[in-house]
């Protein structure tokens, strides 16, 4: 039996975030359970001040597992208030463990040994600081929609990754990371994917495994699925902290990654119910690169 066991230490802390997922809560929170380790882990949860049950479900598991689960269930959303960054401001300060796996209520893991597989890797190999997998993405019915690295036009498994291809592109699932917490961690420097894999790439490696081992679930109603102002705003908040953060990347890189997430807005945007937002998407298309701009125009709206 490992120290950390022993004294009840953990030795991962996984964190996750839930607003009303009551539909999904119960099959995340059993998929952290049945972990099989030879260390201990916690699970930081914190509920946005969910409307449905989801809070309650969670405070069901932690009178059943109370040395386990932590939660902090907030009774006004936080989100409104600060734009984002739930786990930097609230989940990883309160983190105990040497690793920090993630994963959101309404996704689930599915391999038992996801936590001990990955924490052997990064015990066996120092010089890395994220470790990440294979994951499947479903729809809101259960439906797979393929593999995430196929979805997202990404095949890199057992390969480093480098900071430029973590800008350009999602390389995995949030829900598939496992990566470890530094003595010197900011956490204000991980409000969002993009930006946290950047800064943890600053510390060490980061690669992708080929297993499979976690559900991504995408909703009708979710941003990656129908981009909205709020949502626009952001990424360009993420692009800006970025330029302003790692200057050894190339402007050509910032570019490309803005015209990646504008152009991929316009392609879900109906211009008939969002005509002020494709205005503006356009707009700023249009200062990159008028050329693609118009191509991209002509080939949606005027080529048969």
């Amino acid at each position: 039996m490992s120290l950390e066991i022993e004294n009840n230490i953990p030795l991962v802390s996984i964190c996750c975030l839930t607003y009303n997922h009551e539909p999904y809560i119960k099959q995340a929170l059993d998929s952290f359970l049945m972990q099989q380790t030879n260390f201990a882990f916690e699970i930081v949860i914190h509920d946005d001040a969910s409307t449905d049950n989801t809070a309650k479900i969670i405070e069901e598991y932690t009178q059943k597992y109370p040395e386990i689960f932590k939660p902090l269930l907030q009774t006004e959303n936080q989100r409104s208030k600060f734009g984002g960054g739930m786990n930097p401001r609230f989940n990883y300060p309160r983190a105990r463990g040497k690793y920090i796996a993630i994963c959101e209520g309404d996704d689930y893991w599915t391999d038992p040994n996801k936590l001990q597989r990955q924490v052997d890797f990064l015990e066996s190999n120092f010089e890395y600081a994220l470790v990440a997998e294979e994951t499947e993405v479903v729809d809101s019915s259960e439906n797979s929609m393929g593999l995430f690295s196929n979805f997202f036009g990404v095949s890199l498994p057992n390969k480093d990754i480098t900071i430029e291809e973590l800008i350009l592109q999602r390389r995995f699932a949030t829900g598939s990371v496992l990566f470890r917490r530094y003595e010197n961690f900011d956490f204000l420097k991980c409000q969002g994917d993009t930006p946290t894999w950047c800064y943890l790439s600053t510390f060490g490696k980061i690669i992708r495994l080929p297993n499979i081992s976690s559900v991504y679930r995408r909703h009708e109603t979710g941003v990656t699925a129908t981009p909205t102002v709020k949502w626009y705003l952001k990424m360009q908040e993420w692009n800006n902290f970025l330029k302003k953060n790692y200057p050894q990347v190339s402007k050509k890189i910032f570019q490309e990654r803005w015209e990646k997430e504008s152009y991929g807005a316009l392609d879900k945007l109906s211009v008939k119910k969002n005509f002020s937002f494709f205005i503006k998407v356009i707009f700023s298309c249009f200062l990159m690169s008028p050329k693609k701009a118009m191509n991209y125009l002509y080939k949606r709206f005027l080529k048969k």
